[in-house]
C-alpha cells in the first residue's frame, strides 16, 4: 500500500473571537503562540489523499474543484504531480459533504472527474443532505454546500454508492463513524504490513489547535459536543496504536503521529524526505 498526499491550496485564516465557540480570543492566541505561530492568523492548508493497492488507485475526498476557485484549487496539479491520471482512478471515498472534500469529482458543467470511478459516500451524510427541513435549519453558507455537494454527487448516477459505519471500503480499508463536524462524517482507517493510518477528514482540523484542546469547538462543527467526543476518541486512538494519521487541513505533508505530553495530547509530523536524494 502507498498512500500520497496531494496539496490542495491554502487560505489566510484571521484568527476572530467567534472561531472557537467554547475559548477565548485570549485562549486561542496562547495555542498559537505556543506553536510559534502568529496570533493574528494562520494559514490553512487543504489537501487528500491518493492510495494504490496492488495497482488499484483510491483516493480519500477529491478537494475541491472548482467549488472554492481560484483561491484553493490545485488537486489537479498535485495529481499530475504524482503521476496520477483521472481515468485510473478506481473509487473515491468521501468523508463528507463539505465543498473541499466533495468539489473535486465532478467539474462545473457536472461532469465527472474520474470517468472509472466508483464514488462512495456515507449513508447518513447522503441521508441528511437530502432532508430539506434538516438541510433548511442550516446557516445560508451551509445550505449552499448541501446543495453543492447534491449535484456532484448526481454526476456519477449508478457509480454512486452509500456506505456505513464499518464497512470494508477496499482490502485494509475500513470506514470509521466520526460524527460531531457534520451529522455523517466518516473517517477512514488503513491498515498495511502491521501499520495503521487514520485519514480523519475533517474530524481534526488544524492540529496546533486542536491536538492539545481536543473540547475545543470550532465555529464549523455542526454539533461542538459531539465533535469534541469524536475528537478525544480518535486521538485516544491514535496514541495508543501508534497509528499515523492524516487530517485534510494538516500542514503538508499532513501525516504525523500522537502523543501525550505533560498531559496534553501533541501532534508530531512524519519527517519529510527527499526520495531521490536517499
Amino acid at each position: 500500500m502507498t498512500v500520497t498526499t496531494l496539496y490542495d491550496g491554502e487560505i489566510r485564516r484571521e484568527v476572530t473571537e467567534d472561531y472557537i465557540r467554547n475559548a477565548s480570543l485570549e485562549d486561542l492566541q496562547t495555542s498559537l503562540e505556543e506553536a510559534f505561530l502568529p496570533t493574528t492568523h494562520f494559514n490553512n492548508p487543504y489537501t487528500f489523499t491518493a492510495v494504490e493497492i496492488d495497482g488499484r488507485h483510491i483516493l480519500i475526498d477529491a478537494g475541491t474543484g472548482d467549488l472554492l476557485a481560484p483561491s484553493i484549487d490545485d488537486g489537479a496539479r498535485a495529481m499530475a504531480a504524482a503521476g496520477l491520471d483521472p481515468n485510473a482512478v478506481e473509487l473515491v471515498v468521501l468523508t463528507h459533504f463539505h465543498p473541499d472534500h466533495v468539489g473535486g469529482i465532478a467539474d462545473a458543467d457536472g461532469r465527472p472527474t474520474f470517468p472509472n470511478a466508483v464514488v462512495l459516500f456515507p449513508e447518513v451524510e447522503y441521508a441528511f443532505i437530502h432532508n430539506d427541513q434538516a438541510v433548511s435549519a442550516l446557516p445560508a453558507t451551509m445550505q449552499d454546500f448541501a446543495a453543492a455537494a447534491r449535484a456532484k454527487l448526481s454526476a456519477y448516477g449508478d457509480a454512486l454508492r452509500l456506505f456505513a459505519d464499518g464497512e470494508i471500503l477496499a482490502p485494509g480499508i475500513r470506514a470509521s463513524a466520526s460524527p460531531g463536524h457534520t451529522p455523517g462524517h466518516m473517517s477512514v482507517v488503513l491498515e498495511s504490513e502491521g501499520e495503521i493510518l487514520i485519514v480523519v477528514g475533517d474530524a481534526i482540523t488544524y492540529p496546533a489547535l486542536f491536538v492539545p484542546n481536543p473540547g475545543w469547538h470550532v465555529v464549523f462543527d455542526a454539533d461542538g459536543p459531539r465533535a469534541e467526543a469524536t475528537r478525544r476518541d480518535l486521538l485516544r486512538r491514535a496514541q495508543t496504536s501508534c497509528a499515523r494519521v492524516i487530517g485534510t487541513h494538516f500542514p503538508f505533508p499532513s501525516i504525523g503521529r500522537i502523543f501525550v505530553r505533560n498531559g496534553r495530547f501533541a501532534y508530531v509530523p512524519e519527517q519529510w524526505t527527499n526520495a531521490l536524494g536517499g
